[in-house]
């Protein structure tokens, strides 16, 4: 049988080890690989793959994300218009020798197959990421606001350069 006193540690114990969990998922959630510029191109990626429009619009830097309604209407068509899926994404961000904040991110690697609604079809088109054209075609500008590093173009766009 065990002691109130034991119990009462144990329970303590408990307690301690749950408050510690939190603890470090929180800090996770907040930093470590995710808040990176490579992190933020990520999660882009991904809510686009997802068709998820609220993890897709989180992922744009807030001041490049304030549409009106109009313009939210014609940006979530269009989204929901280009189908993605990513293969193997490799990445590789160059930091901006002038602002610490801001970054590219190169997708040197994989493959993204779209498919997009054009002239009433669906037309689907994949692309080598490694051997499609020169550095920097397949890239993202990524910019750190407030610690937290966000994919840095228009959400009314989708565009990959």
């Amino acid at each position: 049988m065990v002691s109130f006193r034991t119990s009462r540690l144990l329970m303590l114990l408990g307690c301690l080890l749950a408050v510690l969990l939190s603890a470090g998922i929180l800090v996770a959630g907040c930093g470590g690989e995710e808040n990176t510029p490579e992190g933020a191109v990520q999660k882009f990626l991904q809510a686009w793959a997802d068709q998820d429009w609220s993890a897709y619009k989180q992922a744009v830097a807030p001041a490049r994300r304030k549409l009106n309604e109009m313009q939210e209407k014609l940006a979530l068509d269009q989204f929901k218009q280009m189908k993605v899926s990513w293969d193997d994404v490799g990445m590789k961000a160059v930091e901006d020798k002038k602002d610490p904040n801001k970054a590219t991110v190169d997708l040197v690697s994989g493959k993204v197959t779209i498919t997009a609604r054009i002239r009433g079809k669906n037309e689907t088109n994949t692309f080598d990421l490694g051997k499609e054209g020169k550095k920097g075609k397949y890239a993202f500008d990524a910019v750190k606001v407030n610690g937290v590093w966000y994919v840095d173009q228009p959400l009314g766009l989708i565009q990959v350069r």
